[in-house]
């Protein structure tokens, strides 16, 4: 599967197999997209969004920043966070035990890039994760 936005002539390009689209928007002023896929057999879910640098010139790792300063005001309890560089990408990864007194163990990954001033998020998430749903979140 491939998700661009129509004014850039490059897209970025991702195995979907075994994933069903469940959302897909594209904003009025055709300037950013966002995806949203869905395995029923794993229960990952899986987000893409394409939209404008909202720091001109910005890296990879301040798009991560940017996005975390923006997650962190929601008020969710987060666990085991890691920030790392893999394969020209910043990752943030993080666990959310509970929401609204809810329990979820939810395992978060997110993979940010820059490309021609696009900001690109990819977030990769499984509620009720455990040990061996691990090599959905690391295979390379």
């Amino acid at each position: 599967m491939k998700i661009g936005l129509p004014y850039k002539d490059w897209g970025l390009e991702f195995d979907s197999k075994g994933f069903e689209v469940v959302e897909q928007e594209l904003s009025e002023s055709f300037d950013s997209i966002y995806l949203r896929l869905s395995n029923d057999k794993t229960g990952i879910i899986i987000s893409i969004t394409l939209e404008p640098a909202c720091i001109e010139g910005g890296t990879n790792i301040d798009c991560r920043d940017f996005y975390w300063s923006r997650m962190k005001e929601l008020p969710i309890q987060r666990e085991n966070i890691v920030m790392k560089e893999f394969k020209k990408m910043a990752v943030l990864e993080y666990f959310i035990p509970k929401i609204e007194g809810l329990e979820v163990g939810q395992k978060n990954l997110n993979a940010f890039m820059v490309k021609d001033d696009i900001w690109i998020d990819i977030h990769i998430s499984k509620t009720q994760f455990n040990e061996k749903d691990l090599n959905h979140f690391t295979q390379s």
